[in-house]
């Protein structure tokens, strides 16, 4: 999972081109120019963001790591 599935389509948070200071700009200009759409991504972020916390995930990393070792093994 990279950064456009963590935050879809615009729907977390805001994704510009890397070593793009001009989109980043913009980006970041839109957001403090607009009060509700910054107030929605940090709800929104705040909450996918806890769908990736080390709880949820390294559980999910253990079971497959499991799989791959058993699949190995011959389990």
């Amino acid at each position: 999972t990279g950064p456009r599935e963590m935050l879809g389509d615009n729907e977390y948070g805001r994704l510009v081109p890397p070593n793009d200071a001009l989109a980043l700009s913009a980006a970041m200009r839109t957001l403090m120019s607009n009060g509700s759409a910054r107030e929605q991504l940090a709800t929104a972020g705040k909450l996918r963001a806890e769908e990736f916390s080390a709880t949820k995930i390294f559980p999910l990393w253990r079971h497959s790591f499991e799989e791959i070792i058993n699949k190995n093994r011959g389990i």
